[in-house]
């Protein structure tokens, strides 16, 4: 695709995870028997659910920390940059056809430091702005397709 219909699909995907880990987290099955059953899964769905707010701890954290000590900072930042080219470079061994767009692949691994804001954001809307004709104001889909009056 050479237009942004990717992008918004995939800005479908993540609000429509978002809501599936609240609603396993706080309503079926809820908490209490999610962790009774699935610890580990319990406890990624909970991990996702606080990602933005951790990702700003993790900012805070390591400008303080730049600020203070930069060399423990640059080492850090290092440590985080090799685990990065490490495993884009694995990618492109594993998928060696993709080597031309690597960094789309970054780009896609990275995308969730705004994703998840934005879908916190925009967790009540109900779009489909990569699917033409769904999304229009000027037409209503159901009665193109459904004479709802017979």
């Amino acid at each position: 695709m050479t237009d942004g219909r990717f992008v918004e699909q995939m800005k479908r995907w993540m609000r429509t995870g978002l809501r599936f880990r609240l609603t396993c987290v706080f309503s079926d099955p809820g908490l209490r028997v999610f962790w009774r059953t699935t610890p580990y899964m319990c406890r990624k769905m909970v991990e996702g659910l606080y990602n933005p707010i951790l990702t700003l701890i993790w900012f805070y954290s390591f400008f303080k920390v730049l600020r203070t000590n930069p060399l423990v900072a640059m080492a850090i930042a290092l440590y985080y940059l090799y685990g990065h080219v490490k495993g884009l470079l694995a990618f492109a061994r594993e998928f060696p056809y993709c080597r031309r767009k690597l960094w789309a692949a970054f780009l896609v691994d990275k995308v969730s430091l705004i994703s998840d804001w934005y879908c916190w954001c925009t967790l009540f809307t109900e779009n489909w702005a990569s699917r033409a004709g769904i999304d229009s104001k000027d037409e209503n889909v159901w009665e193109r397709h459904l004479d709802l009056d017979e």
